[in-house]
């Protein structure tokens, strides 16, 4: 548990809230999105000039 809070302003409300740790939640939504067949490379690799001539496996 941090002390660390997070504050809002929404009009004249000051909101304190439980500061969230980066990037809560991450794990979860790419767990959701694999079994959703949602997360295949967004576009194909594009091979350099490296890659095509001097690049050996």
């Amino acid at each position: 548990m941090t002390e660390e809070v997070e504050l809002q302003v929404r009009g004249n409300t000051i909101i304190i809230a439980a500061r969230k740790s980066p990037r809560s939640g991450w794990a979860e939504a790419a767990q959701r999105l694999h079994a959703e067949d949602g997360d295949p490379m967004l576009d194909a690799p594009t091979p350099t000039r490296f890659d095509e001539a001097e690049w050996q496996w």
